[in-house]
């Protein structure tokens, strides 16, 4: 029905008593909503990622929930909520080298499964083939910057994806005072994390055998 709730505001002397209805049809809990959270280096569990159509309807927006892990502090638990265009055409592109998010996401997440150096290596990795899904349950660390959205509400957003070292030296929210704690996991610091998407643990590599670090995540 396409008139619901309409002539609400007639009856607004109803008060607490007043009925109103909505619709559950495609919601989620959270919503796809930012909290705000204050700038500053964090440690994020990839809460979900999926595909979903542009504005102009000629491509697809990875749309990532992060939820803040570390370290613990104000921010931990927080949402964050970002639109990722996947690249279209010719991928090595002026233009498609401008929209390289994933990439960085993807460096992030290589920086703390096998450190930085290995994430600095993907700029001779090539093209690959990823999924949405290869995403999900997987730890990366940001840069967060406050902002507002478009409707001027307060909010958090993921300025850039940094690398595990660079968090290490920096983090939870600029300007704090005092020591932060480390200790905990971004999977220990989530309540009940997405069931089977924790990212597998990786055995130590061969020093006498150069492997690709997409190579060794992916299976390649």
């Amino acid at each position: 029905m396409s008139n619901l709730n309409q002539g609400l505001e007639a009856r607004e002397a109803e008060g607490t008593g007043l009925k109103f209805m909505l619709s559950f049809d495609g919601w989620t809990p959270g919503g796809n909503t930012s909290d705000l959270v204050h700038d500053g280096l964090y440690e994020a569990m990839i809460v979900s990622c999926k595909p979903k159509k542009n504005k102009r309807g000629d491509g697809v927006n990875a749309v990532t929930v992060l939820k803040i892990a570390g370290p613990n502090c104000a921010e931990k638990g927080k949402q964050l909520v970002s639109y990722h265009p996947v690249p279209v055409g010719d991928l090595n592109s002026p233009d498609n080298a401008k929209k390289r998010f994933l990439n960085n996401l993807f460096a992030s997440i290589v920086s703390g499964l096998k450190g930085d150096a290995a994430a600095e290596a993907l700029k001779s990795a090539g093209t690959r083939e990823f999924t949405f899904g290869f995403f999900e349950g997987r730890t990366c660390f940001v840069k967060v910057r406050e902002t507002t959205d478009n409707m001027a509400r307060p909010v958090g957003e993921v300025q850039f994806y940094v690398f595990k070292g660079q968090y290490d030296a920096n983090p939870g929210p600029f300007g704090v005072v005092g020591a932060v704690d480390l200790s905990k996991s971004a999977a220990a610091a989530i309540d009940g994390p997405l069931a089977g998407t924790a990212a597998p643990a990786t055995a130590p590599a061969d020093a006498t055998v150069k492997i690709n670090p997409v190579d060794a995540l992916l299976g390649g």
